[in-house]
């Protein structure tokens, strides 16, 4: 019965200790939360994360409990500060420095369940989502191929070579609105519509 906004009867608020202490937490509404329950995966779920360093220090963060989860779902923790997306269940432990006076939402969690069909034809294996003014492109690593973002009056606007064995970011400066991400691969042609911010 979770929602990604904030519910009562399932989610914590987050109450921070002391101030030399890592805060690590997650948002709902801007709401800053500890527990943040979330329905089931039946599609892409991007959850903003923050992070506030009590020091200048070096911290880690480390993914457990995910076999809990079908094995087909992903999760990639993307670090804004360092531009890095780091699939935690190839990787489940995460070291980076910060400091007391970064930005705290340095974090977005990324989960993927590709058995769930969206409304365009997709390949399960190709995830293609959007957040913010960004669109994430998650490709297996033996496909090789290309990308092709289009507006809404079908304008090719953007080409990209899809890079291999990582998930492939694509910062959208172009206004708000509907976009098209065609995926070119020497299998098959995936079309997904993305909304950005």
């Amino acid at each position: 019965g979770a929602t990604q906004g904030f519910d009562n009867e399932f989610d914590g608020y987050k109450l921070k200790g002391i101030f030399e202490a890592p805060q690590l937490y997650s948002f709902a509404q801007d709401i800053i939360l500890s527990i943040n329950v979330l329905p089931e995966i039946t599609k892409d779920l991007t959850i903003p994360l923050g992070f506030e360093a009590g020091e200048t220090n070096e911290y880690i963060l480390t993914a457990s409990e995910m076999n809990s989860f079908e094995p087909i779902i992903t999760f990639n923790l993307e670090d804004l500060q360092q531009d890095e997306l780091i699939n935690l269940r190839q990787t489940p432990t995460y070291t980076f420095i910060a400091k007391s006076d970064d930005e705290p939402g340095r974090f977005i969690l990324h989960i993927s369940n590709p058995s769930y069909s969206i409304e365009e034809k997709e390949q399960k294996d190709i995830i293609i989502y959007s957040y913010e003014n960004n669109i994430y492109i998650n490709v297996p690593d033996n496909v090789k191929g290309e990308i092709i973002v289009y507006n809404v009056l079908g304008q090719d606007i953007l080409h990209k070579t899809i890079e291999k064995g990582i998930i492939n970011k694509i910062n959208i400066i172009y206004p708000t609105g509907y976009y098209m991400v065609k995926v070119i691969t020497d299998k098959e042609v995936v079309l997904k519509k993305v909304f950005i911010e």
